[in-house]
């Protein structure tokens, strides 16, 4: 891959090489005007030698920028190869997720409802209230993308999609958090046992789907030598 030196060394890489050349154009123009002057072999001999220092001053000045290409089109390759393996099981993870909209709405409106009498702010009762309606069709239309996926970079295009549904998750998630503490210091009583029993048994499917999430990242990551999947953007949930 070529490196911001790398990019920087062309000009004057391409510089020398075109000296170079204008120099051994102006030595063979001069060899081929006295060619009736001089020996044929010196002629013959001088005029290879002429073309070998072209020849290697250019391999010489082509080959970093030849290489650079090389490595990065190698990468590519390989990292599409990875992004391909691995599409069934990112498809899946997009899958599960669709559980996770039904039932952060509805743990956000049972709280808002026990404790409707308890809230003073309008600014509170707003924020519990679940508005991304749209979600689910997001969360179809990344599956629809990720079965049109070519490769490595749209499987990043993808994942940071994807990442931005699991953050809306991780927004109304806090404010559940936030919110039920809130409400336990406020009446002095721990949550209602319902709504906590309820919190529990989407806690345990939310966490045991980040541990998924994030090995997935993580191999991503590994395999392809890059850090463009979310690998430590998301938390486990903690209890109440």
């Amino acid at each position: 891959m070529e490196t911001p030196q790398t990019q920087k060394e062309q000009p004057r890489r391409l510089f020398e090489f075109l000296t170079i050349l204008v120099a051994v154009l102006v030595a063979g123009t001069t060899l081929w005007t006295s060619r009736e002057k001089v020996p044929e072999w010196w002629f013959n001999v001088t005029l290879v030698v002429l073309v070998i220092i072209v020849v290697v001053m250019g391999l010489d000045r082509a080959n970093p920028i030849l290489l650079g290409r090389w490595e990065d089109w190698r990468k590519e390759r390989a990292r599409n190869k990875v992004a391909q393996k691995h599409l069934r099981e990112f498809r899946d993870l997009v899958i599960v997720s669709r559980g996770f909209d039904g039932s952060v709405r509805t743990l956000l409106d049972n709280i808002r409802g026990q404790y409707e009498n308890e809230i003073k702010s309008q600014l509170a009762i707003h924020a519990l209230s679940y508005g991304d309606s749209d979600i689910m069709t997001v969360i179809y239309n990344i599956e629809k993308e990720i079965d049109e996926s070519e490769g490595f970079r749209d499987s990043v295009l993808i994942m940071r999609e994807f990442a931005s549904v699991l953050n809306i998750f991780k927004k109304n998630l806090k404010i559940l958090e936030v919110f039920a503490h809130e409400m336990m210091t406020t009446t002095g009583k721990p949550i209602t046992k319902g709504i906590e029993a309820d919190y529990e048994a989407f806690r345990e499917k939310y966490n045991d789907f980040i541990k998924d999430f994030v090995g997935f990242c993580h191999k991503v990551n590994q395999e392809t030598g890059t850090y463009d999947f979310p690998e430590r953007s998301f938390d486990y949930l903690k209890k109440w």
